[in-house]
């Protein structure tokens, strides 16, 4: 799931950059974090804000499950340290 997870961000990445490349680098992070605030102000089109509100939540997603991963394997990493010394 990790693996399909970072596979759908990475090639959405890419659309996403085709989407709203026109933005330049500073405003392109800034209307993938608040596509709201950016489409309010006309910097996005709607197709264009519904790109960006999807990789917004694709990275949360990620980095939740990203999370969940690391606390379920930490009790367990905890143990085999334990069991070493």
């Amino acid at each position: 799931m990790f693996v399909a997870a970072v596979y759908g961000n990475v090639y959405h990445f890419a659309f996403l950059l085709e989407q709203l490349g026109h933005l330049g680098g500073f405003a392109l992070p800034v209307c993938v974090v608040v596509p709201h605030f950016c489409a309010v102000l006309g910097y996005l089109s709607f197709y264009q804000f519904l790109v960006a509100v999807l990789s917004f939540i694709g990275v949360v997603l990620l980095v939740m499950l990203s999370w969940l991963l690391l606390i379920q394997a930490m009790p367990f990493t905890l143990l085999v340290v334990r069991a070493f010394k």
